[in-house]
Formats: structure tokens, sequence, C-alpha cells
């Protein structure tokens, strides 16, 4: 990270806690079931040089936000215990990443079932996992719930709509 830059300020008021703490970003990009397909010549969403991964790389240095960016591949096999595994793994590797690296702000953005991993990962992690930032695109559902556990979750997360 070049200390010349600035660093993304956190600001996780939306979970209850008001926090500016400027510590910089690692960001996992994380591919759903089948995200693997071998048989694209060209680099798929969450490798480098993709389109995707190119422009989030550019707005980010444009907003002046140095992020380290990495894609945290899996089997991407359409099977319950490939994501248990995957999630294992990834929380593993985020956990200790928390004792060994200075203070980073750790982001997930899973697609499909990458999501599904990264949520999961985030319940493995328990307490470490509430330090998580975790964005999931058409993920599917893990569990439906009944409305007074959601309310347990807003008592335990605060206010989730921000």
């Amino acid at each position: 990270m070049n200390p010349d830059r600035p660093q993304h300020s956190t600001d996780s008021s939306c979970l209850g806690q008001t926090t500016t703490a400027k510590k910089p970003l690692r960001i996992r990009l994380i591919h759903g079931t089948w995200g693997r397909a071998f048989f694209l010549k060209k680099p798929r969403w969450f490798e480098e040089h993709s389109l995707f991964r190119t422009r989030f790389e550019l707005a980010l240095s444009k907003a002046g936000i140095e992020a380290d960016i990495k894609a945290s591949p899996w089997s991407g096999a359409q099977a319950v215990t490939a994501r248990h595994l995957a999630a294992k793994a990834l929380a593993d590797e985020l956990l200790q990443e928390q004792k060994d690296e200075p203070p980073v702000t750790q982001i997930i953005i899973g697609h499909s079932h990458g999501g599904t991993v990264g949520m999961l990962a985030a319940h493995q992690m328990g307490e470490g996992g509430r330090e998580l930032l975790l964005a999931t695109l058409a993920t599917p559902f893990i569990a439906n719930s009944s409305r007074s556990a959601r309310l347990r979750l807003h008592a335990s997360f605060g206010d989730l709509d921000c």
C-alpha cells in the first residue's frame, strides 16, 4: 500500500457503530457455481484484466481509494459440500489475515453461490466475521426465516436497511 495515497475511510454507522478509522481495503472476488468456466478464452469477471475488474480498479483509483483485490477461486461445483468446504477455507484465510496483517477492511464480493460461500465464511468466522463487509450479487437464499428471526438479527446488528 502506498502511504501517500488516501485510504478508505470506514464509516460503519449503519451497523450501530460510528468509526472513521482509515484502513486499506482488501477485497476478495468470489465466483459462483460453474464460475470457473474453463472453456472461456477471456478472463472471467473476477480475474485480473477482466472488464469488470479493470473498471472496478479504475473507479477505485479515480476515487483515490487504494485496494488490494484478489480472486478467491473455489471448485464452483453445484454441491452444498463444495460451498461449505470453500467457506471453511475462506474463513480460515480471513481469520489468519486478521491476525497477521496490519488492520485492513476486509470486503467480499460474491456472485451467485460465491455470495453463499461468503455468507457461510462470515458465519464460520464467529466474532471475526462481524468486521467483514459482504456484498452479494444474485445470491440464492440459504434458508427462509420467520419474522421473529429477522427481528433477532435486527437486535444483534441494528438497522441493516442503510
